[in-house]
């Protein structure tokens, strides 16, 4: 494996992103990573401070094909931007702006990271709609095609358990 891109990277990139994101909008009430897509049901269900960016990757597509160990894939990548009303700043408003951020912050970002092309195809899409509207909050999806070149696993041999089970483990653990 190549010690500069690490097979961790999809595993790593919602949170890599998130990162990214938290730094350029600090006064966020959360800015996390998550696996999957997100709807008003998942939001009903779990306890999200607004205003709150998660970050996700839904899927991989291949991108092209290359010689030599490396692959290379697009990754769909979103941002759920979740508000509610505040003094002074409907939510709507404030959904606007926050997409507004990141139209302007996705495009051309490679995130710093080895492994990552500049995203591209970045795009909003507002989920807001009587169910939304009904439980006070608004969410919309920035989305974007994240080009991924993923490492080889190793020609031979198992792969290293902990990249699936995590820790360290003994004979004993695994028996």
């Amino acid at each position: 494996m190549s010690a500069s891109l690490p097979i961790t990277l999809l595993a790593n990139l919602p949170g890599i992103v998130a990162s990214a994101i938290h730094d350029r909008l600090p006064d966020l009430a959360e800015c996390t990573p998550m696996l999957g897509g997100f709807d008003l049901e998942e939001l009903k269900r779990t306890s999200v401070k607004a205003p709150a960016i998660r970050v996700t990757r839904l899927g991989l597509r291949p991108r092209d094909t290359r010689a030599g160990p490396h692959r290379r894939f697009d990754a769909m990548m979103a941002a759920f931007v979740i508000t509610r009303d505040r003094a002074g700043l409907p939510r709507d408003v404030a959904l606007s702006n926050l997409t507004a951020a990141l139209l302007a912050l996705i495009p051309d970002n490679s995130w710093a990271t080895a492994g990552l092309g500049e995203a591209e195809g970045v795009e909003e899409r507002v989920l807001v709609n009587g169910a939304t509207r009904g439980v006070a909050l608004s969410l919309a999806a920035v989305t974007w095609v994240q080009p991924v070149t993923l490492a080889a696993l190793p020609a031979s041999g198992p792969v290293p358990v902990t990249l699936y089970l995590g820790g360290i483990f003994s004979d004993e653990v695994l028996s």
